[in-house]
């Protein structure tokens, strides 16, 4: 008795039709999951440092310029 199998290779299981069709739907899912929800954050984040073609940061100094942000952010604390 051969407690590994008949053929005694592991590594034949690791490479089967299960594994590869699990492998792609993950790949498939991770591709979706990076247009759709990784790439508009980014996007919006490098888009947020450009106005007027040029970069800066008088988004952000607009931003945290207002009042209503600190009190706001002091509510939800």
């Amino acid at each position: 008795m051969n407690p590994v199998g008949p053929s005694g290779n592991k590594s034949s299981a690791w490479f089967n039709a299960d594994n590869l069709f699990t492998g792609v739907i993950m790949a498939f899912m991770l591709v979706i999951l990076a247009v759709f929800l990784l790439y508009p954050v980014v996007d919006i984040c490098r888009l947020s440092f450009f106005k007027d073609g040029g970069f800066t940061l008088q988004n952000y100094v607009d931003y945290f310029s207002e009042p209503r942000i600190f009190r706001s952010f002091y509510n939800s604390m």
